[in-house]
């Protein structure tokens, strides 16, 4: 498995610029079109999936009565006139059309769970209401793969939908609804857009796909969600869980990256979760990073060797837990990634999540 350092808070990647560059370039463009047509409150009238009730989660699905909300304007859009259409488009806000994308993803969820590809199909047409230039167009295909996926699964005809949700949008937005429909999949499949299928005890779901190597003898996902529950039950909300991460270095620095990597190449995989703190739990909540590393290793002594060599020394500039339990690892960071902000964890603080990370990564 690859072992790559990450961007550090003073020296961030081009990726990370490019990224933050795209919705930049979009707020501005929401700015230039009020400017234009007047500020409305968006016709969704504030309605939002709410992350911290996990509302965003594709793999722990939270119902939501948002999307309720959304249908109606969905079929509103799909039973309007062009004109009328152009004119739901104008007022649409930049928040409305996130919320359209995570209607979509949610869509693909319900559309496996279900058996039913209504929600799905009324997914291609949120997608289709989009104003490319008040979005990072990127989302656009990160959202319609998963669309194509879930039809793909289903009795109806995939290339249908999408080339009826094509008429109904504008241009730019139509080529890539017609690319998907030509194209016969999703360029690549899921795990090309960063996405996996995982089946869980509540139904089918998406993790994130990482780049690195994933074939577990075990169900890491099963243990991925156990883990996710801990820091939910705490002042955190996990927000990614992401198959075939990378393990860096830096988070271990009881080794060398030599022997960090052969221990990695004998691993049946990894998976990372990343975790927000709640706002109401310390003012610098937003500058907090907490990451967590679920590794299964080629048995129980390098899983044990792993928790060793992720003990911080006093230049590592993150607290850190690490246990294990048979094969499995698991090890969580924490850190403040702005320069001058205190950590909120520290490695006292961390050894509450010891006892109950443990219990999630125990296997019989």
């Amino acid at each position: 498995m690859a072992v790559m350092k990450p961007p550090s808070p003073s020296d961030a990647g081009d990726d990370e610029f490019a990224i933050g560059a795209e919705f930049a370039a979009a707020a501005e463009a929401e700015r230039r079109h009020r400017a234009v047509h007047g500020s409305v409150s968006g016709l969704l009238g504030g309605a939002r999936y709410d992350f911290w009730r996990g509302e965003h989660d594709l793999a722990r699905f939270v119902p939501s009565p948002t999307d309720a909300v959304v249908s109606g304007l969905v079929t509103a859009f799909r039973r309007a006139g062009h004109d009328e259409q152009a004119a739901m488009r104008r007022d649409l806000t930049l928040d409305d059309f996130y919320t359209l994308l995570a209607f979509a993803r949610r869509g693909a969820v319900l559309a496996l769970r279900l058996g039913n590809p209504a929600p799905v199909s009324d997914g291609a047409v949120a997608i289709a209401m989009i104003d490319p230039e008040r979005v990072d167009w990127r989302d656009i295909p990160s959202a319609l793969c998963l669309v194509y996926h879930a039809l793909d699964r289903s009795t109806i005809d995939t290339a249908d939908v999408l080339r009826a949700a094509a008429r109904l949008a504008v241009d730019d937005v139509a080529d890539i609804l017609e690319g998907f429909a030509g194209a016969g999949a999703p360029h690549g499949g899921l795990a090309a857009w960063g996405y996996m299928e995982v089946s869980t005890p509540e139904g089918i779901g998406f993790f994130e796909r990482h780049l690195g190597p994933y074939a577990p003898s075990c169900d890491l996902a099963a243990v991925a969600m156990s883990a996710a529950g801990v820091f939910d039950s705490d002042t955190y909300r996990v927000h990614s869980i992401a198959a075939g991460a990378a393990l860096a270095p830096v988070w271990f620095p009881r080794t060398a990256p030599g022997r960090l990597e052969r221990l990695l190449d004998r691993a049946g995989g990894v998976i990372s979760l990343g975790a927000k703190l709640h706002p109401d739990a310390d003012p610098t909540a937003a500058h907090q990073q907490l990451t967590a590393f679920l590794v299964e290793t080629a048995g129980r002594s390098d899983a044990i060797r792993l928790t060793r060599w992720a003990a911080p020394t006093d230049e590592s500039g993150h607290a850190a837990v690490a246990v294990a339990s048979g094969p499995l690892a698991c090890v969580t960071i924490a850190r403040s990634f702005v320069a001058g902000v205190a950590s909120y964890e520290t490695p006292e603080s961390l050894r509450r999540f010891a006892a109950p990370l443990t219990a999630a990564i125990a296997t019989t």
